[in-house]
């Protein structure tokens, strides 16, 4: 039993040591972040996107104040703010805001049929021209 407890602690001391292994610590795994992050940036900003853009930076401001990992703070920015974007579906079906009334007749019946096809599509168009140019003399 003591065996196996110095070997763990061995163990623990050597993985927590040995920073160059651990994924946090690690710089390429820093670098590849911070060209996601770059991408994801001028992604928002060719689409235009303020809104998510800014709360980029908020979620990354506020994540320095209790982690002073730069890898931890990208990620959390990263995935906070693409979960925020793309996971949240804020668009309910019935709630686009436009209030309309279904027992309101509509405001130009005249075409509300839909256009003729066919062979007599062209002669359907001439007598209605025809019909509006006497209607107007």
């Amino acid at each position: 039993m003591a065996n196996t407890s110095k070997i763990i602690a061995g163990l623990k001391k050597k993985l927590l040591n040995n920073r160059n292994n651990i994924v946090l610590h690690n710089k390429y795994v820093l670098y590849l972040l911070n060209l996601i992050a770059l991408v994801v940036l001028f992604h928002l900003l060719l689409l235009g996107d303020i809104y998510h853009t800014i709360l980029f930076f908020l979620i990354g401001f506020l994540t320095q104040f209790f982690c002073k990992n730069m890898i931890v703070i990208l990620f959390t920015a990263i995935l906070c703010t693409s979960i925020i974007k793309y996971g949240i579906n804020m668009n309910i079906e019935g709630m686009d805001g436009t209030e309309t009334d279904a027992m309101e007749p509509a405001e130009n019946t005249e075409n509300t049929m839909a256009e003729p096809s066919g062979e007599n599509y062209m002669e359907n168009t001439n007598e209605n021209e025809k019909k509006e140019k006497k209607n107007q003399a």
